[in-house]
């Protein structure tokens, strides 16, 4: 294997082993000593449907979502990572997060209060965090 090949080739290869936004793809190759030769490869790479933004997006709010992560957090991850878009708020990531919190079992009081606060650490708002809660109850 060569050691610096053209950049199309590392792109491949680095797309063969993940879907990524053409953001990470930018800031890889750079990370590999490429620079004038990205922006045209990024689009052409888009033209071709190697790359889609939108679909990555969708996956990347599931994924945060299962993870029990709010938008709070998502969006933090997505500026880190130099992309310019939003995940919206669900309401589905909070339930997913209690019930992994929970597992399905009622709490103490005490117990409440630390799934409340580890809660409002991820990033999820403390009144929704209340409602859900009060939702659970009843």
């Amino acid at each position: 294997m060569p050691q610096n090949p053209d950049p199309r080739t590392t792109a491949i290869r680095y797309l063969s082993r993940r879907a990524c936004h053409s953001k990470e793809l930018e800031a890889y190759l750079k990370r590999k000593g490429f620079s004038s030769e990205i922006q045209p490869l990024i689009e052409d790479f888009l033209r071709l449907g190697y790359l889609n933004d939108e679909e990555w997006l969708v996956h990347f709010k599931r994924a945060e979502e299962r993870k029990g992560r709010s938008s709070l957090a998502s969006n933090a991850k997505l500026r880190q990572k130099g992309i310019k878009a939003s995940v919206a708020p669900s309401k589905d990531a909070l339930q997913i997060a209690i019930q992994k919190k929970t597992k399905g079992k009622t709490l103490t009081q005490e117990e409440k209060r630390k799934a409340v606060a580890s809660l409002i650490r991820r990033g999820f708002h403390y009144d929704e965090v209340l409602q859900a809660f009060k939702f659970n109850e009843d």
